[in-house]
């Protein structure tokens, strides 16, 4: 199941080489495609 929460604070793109990674024992990936230039930081 996915759920949706609000989430304030800072996001990070991680860059691995298959493009995912393991976060608390959870497969997860880059959300991708954002339009942002890499070390942007976003508000």
């Amino acid at each position: 199941m996915v759920k949706r929460v609000k989430h304030e604070g800072f996001v990070y793109n991680v860059t691995t080489e298959s493009g995912n990674l393991f976060a608390n024992g959870i497969l997860v990936h880059n959300s991708g495609g954002l339009g942002t230039p890499p070390h942007l930081r976003v508000e």
